[in-house]
C-alpha cells in the first residue's frame, strides 16, 4: 500500500496516491474500531464506572 503513494508521489499520478491512501485509511479505521472494542471488553466495570462519571 505504501508502495503505490510513494509511487504515485513520484511519478506525479493521482490515481496511484488515491489507490494506496484508501486501502490504507480504511485499514487504519478498523484497526481503530477493534482495538475500541477490544478496549472496552479488557477495561474492568468498575473503571468504566468511575470513567463515566
Amino acid at each position: 500500500m505504501g508502495d503505490l503513494i510513494f509511487s504515485g508521489l513520484n511519478l506525479f499520478q493521482p490515481d496511484l496516491i488515491i489507490g494506496g491512501t484508501i486501502p490504507v485509511t480504511l485499514l487504519a479505521l478498523t484497526v481503530d474500531w477493534l482495538l475500541g472494542k477490544l478496549e472496552k471488553r479488557l477495561t474492568p466495570r468498575t473503571s468504566r464506572k468511575e470513567a463515566e462519571q
